[in-house]
């Protein structure tokens, strides 16, 4: 699936995706399961988006065509 991604848009974008993954996992863990996500993996999801938005902040689409 990662493969077929990196074909298909930028290895930034893809990062991006990948970093927004635990905040839909604990939105449906929350929504379906009424679990509730520690406040440690709350701040540590928004430290790696934050890290993420930045690296892709300071480069260019990175895209070759």
């Amino acid at each position: 699936m990662l493969i077929t991604a990196y074909s298909h848009t930028s290895v930034a974008h893809c990062a991006v995706i990948y970093a927004a993954l635990p905040f839909v996992t604990a939105f449906l863990g929350w929504g379906l399961l009424g679990e509730i996500p520690a406040s440690r993996a709350l701040w540590t999801s928004c430290f790696a988006l934050l890290g993420v938005c930045i690296m892709v902040a300071s480069g260019s689409d990175g895209s070759s065509w």
